[in-house]
């Protein structure tokens, strides 16, 4: 991995280009970009249902870690290669050569709803980015998810604390835990180089996107990044394990 962009499993930077508030993609998951997963669990609430009390908790246990693939916006001509990990414990993908059609490329503030919540990713994924060794290995991808889905269901910098998101205790995740802690106060310390994006499909996994911004930073829009006289380096972010499954406390 470099200590600009994540790379390592898919080889060099994609680029693409993208017009428009929303844009029809189709996206094919191939394998674990480091090798394997890495089994977690836990309780999470859905960030669309107000928290009154356990009864709207729900459990999870699932392979977490990073992705590879492509996707293929309309009017490409060619797939372009990512690593990707999942933006909802609530849907499913499947690994396989055939494309999943029908997703939309869409803002992160439109997706959102928070700015809160698009600037903790970008700046997330800044400092894995700008750091070579955080993330290029199955555990720290694994991590990496488990920071990723923090910043989705909760709005603390802990997975073990909070009421949207927390890990199961014990010894197997306690290192996991801590890493994904270690992640989530670092991101906290930078400024965010990406505008943050999801490729969305309704009834399926949707996947987090990350584009380097153009000239100086500024806030997340709901627009996707607009193309310019050379193309965007592309971060891509987002997956869960094949066949996750929900399961509801």
């Amino acid at each position: 991995m470099t200590p600009v962009l994540l790379r390592a499993a898919v080889g060099a930077i994609a680029l693409f280009t993208a017009a428009g508030a929303a844009q029809a993609a189709s996206v094919t998951l191939t394998d674990w970009a480091y090798g394997s997963g890495v089994s977690v669990e836990g309780a999470y609430v859905s960030p669309d249902v107000p928290a009154r009390g356990n009864s709207y908790r729900h459990s999870f246990s699932v392979e977490a870690g990073a992705f590879k693939g492509s996707w293929l916006a309309d009017g490409q001509s060619a797939a372009t290669d990512f690593i990707t990990y999942c933006v909802e414990l609530e849907e499913t993908f499947s690994f396989g050569r055939q494309a999943m059609t029908g997703y939309q490329l869409v803002g992160g503030l439109d997706y959102f709803g928070s700015q809160a919540k698009v600037d903790l990713l970008g700046r997330l994924m800044t400092y894995v980015g700008q750091n070579a060794s955080a993330v290029d290995t199955a555990f720290e991808s694994a991590a990496l998810q488990l920071a990723i889905w923090n910043t989705v269901y909760d709005k603390d910098t802990s997975v073990r604390s909070g009421s949207g998101f927390n890990l199961a205790e014990g010894r197997p995740l306690r290192a996991l835990g801590d890493y994904a802690i270690e992640l989530l106060l670092a991101a906290a310390g930078v400024s965010s180089i990406y505008d943050i994006s999801v490729l969305q499909r309704n009834g399926s996994q949707d996947f987090l996107m990350a584009s380097l911004r153009q000239g100086p930073a500024k806030p997340a829009s709901n627009d996707v990044p607009e193309p310019g006289s050379a193309a965007l380096a592309l971060l891509a972010l987002g997956a869960a394990g094949a066949g996750l499954r929900r399961r509801k406390a």
